[in-house]
């Protein structure tokens, strides 16, 4: 998996990217559905890339 930070106008973004068959599409909305978790709770999240 590689992370890119990308920073614009309107705000912060990580975009990542996994290696075919790598991770499973469950899996991947597992970790996005955890990170939408925090950011509806106004939670601190780990931002490590």
């Amino acid at each position: 998996m590689t992370s890119y930070i990308v920073k614009g106008d309107e705000g912060t973004y990580v975009y990542r990217v996994y290696r075919h068959q790598w991770r499973d599409k469950p899996a991947i909305q597992f970790e996005l559905d955890v990170l939408q978790h925090y950011i509806v709770a106004d939670l601190n999240y780990p931002n490590r890339c």
